[in-house]
């Protein structure tokens, strides 16, 4: 079932998973918030911190260092767009040529539309990042 009219106050989530994600000052680059396919990101009161932070497939893709972006489904209006509640249903995704189970995920949401540069800079200005990711360096 899907959720209709999700309230301003709503918070969202979304893994941080990769360091050309963040700036050396620890905040958000603007593309994080970027995606031609339609942004993704998770429902707080549906999911858990390290679901958030770890995504469906199993096992992980995205490492245990991951951090977490937090935000209001406000800052996304007056970013620009709206959030809908699209929940996923278990399946099999295609990573690295492998295929691999993913686990259903009730809390999934996603931007209604692709944001400009203004936009997701505005947004990533609001976002908290809670808990910080702790990659690690390369060889």
């Amino acid at each position: 079932m899907r959720l209709r009219g999700i309230p301003d106050r709503e918070v969202l989530w979304r893994s941080v998973y990769k360091p050309d994600q963040i700036k050396r000052d620890g905040t958000l680059k603007h593309g994080f918030f970027r995606d031609r396919r339609g942004l993704s990101c998770d429902l707080a009161r549906f999911s858990t911190v390290d679901g958030s932070r770890m995504g469906t497939v199993v096992p992980p893709v995205w490492p245990p260092t991951s951090g977490l972006a937090r935000f209001a489904v406000r800052h996304v209006r007056v970013a620009g767009t709206d959030v809908e509640h699209v929940p996923l249903r278990a399946g099999v995704r295609v990573v690295e040529g492998e295929s691999r189970p993913e686990r259903a995920n009730y809390a999934h949401c996603q931007f209604k539309q692709e944001l400009t540069t203004a936009q997701a800079k505005q947004l990533a200005r609001e976002t908290l990042i809670d808990p910080l990711p702790t990659f690690e360096a390369a060889p």
